[in-house]
């Protein structure tokens, strides 16, 4: 014998909106500005902090006058949230630390918004100039401590893609397209270039005469950079964006 027992069962309903809707994309009809940078695949933990890290800003929305926080979107870089050790400046020395990489992803968005037309609120160099993007347009970032934001000064949202494809970073700007906009070049003035001290010590247990070189140096840096707007060739603006130092580094050597 089977008996239906009628039940009823009240069911806690939470609606959700999605992070980004149809109104958010409304308005966007092409690319506003990209940029890409390459780098060594080979290096298995970086390249997953920057797949990560590229990961957490794509498809992120930015409305008109908002400010765009890249540790907002990215978040901590721990062994938690999924990022490896590797090689990272710390006190101008190249150490391992988690995250490793990171700053190419912000330093690409960087230059993006840059040709985007995008105002930069905060953007910091690197204690040494990185070989992935030309010297004077990286931006680095810390845990709580240094971020990369911009704000959407355009009249509409925009939209951003970001990818690993291979060995490069590729950052794409979507949004509502000028008529006839003027051409946006990143152009760097004022190069100077610091030669390394030499450091001599004194060390009685090599031979007479020996040089051991501890440290080869690095030569230091300063340039100034400016965002310079083209049209039909004649320029039209130039902005101050900033202008960086990178220290030198002493040559140590033993004699």
């Amino acid at each position: 014998l089977h008996v239906k027992i009628p039940l009823t069962v009240q069911l806690a309903v939470a609606e959700l909106q999605p992070a980004v809707t149809a109104r958010d994309l409304d308005g966007i009809d092409g690319l506003l500005a990209s940029y890409s940078t390459q780098f060594n695949p080979e290096d298995k933990n970086r390249s997953q902090n920057i797949a990560l890290a590229a990961k957490n800003i794509n498809g992120v929305v930015v409305r008109r006058g908002e400010v765009f926080s890249f540790n907002t979107h990215v978040g901590p870089r721990l062994a938690q949230n999924g990022y490896k050790l590797a090689p990272v400046f710390i006190n101008g020395k190249l150490v391992p630390d988690w995250g490793g990489g990171v700053c190419q992803v912000s330093s690409t968005l960087y230059n993006a918004a840059l040709l985007a037309d995008m105002k930069i609120e905060e953007r910091t160099p690197h204690f040494r100039p990185p070989a992935y993007v030309p010297l004077g347009q990286d931006a680095t970032v810390a845990d709580n401590y240094l971020d990369f934001k911009f704000r959407n000064t355009s009249d509409h949202n925009i939209y951003i893609i970001c990818d690993v494809s291979g060995n490069q970073v590729n950052v794409h700007i979507l949004g509502r397209l000028k008529a006839n906009p003027p051409e946006i070049q990143i152009i760097a003035t004022d190069r100077k270039v610091w030669e390394p001290n030499t450091v001599i010590k004194q060390d009685p247990q090599l031979e007479l005469g020996k040089e051991v070189v501890e440290a080869e140096g690095q030569k230091g840096f300063r340039v100034s950079t400016y965002r310079v707007k083209y049209w039909a060739g004649r320029e039209i603006g130039r902005d101050f964006l900033a202008t960086d130092e990178y220290q030198p580094e002493d040559r140590d050597v033993r004699v």
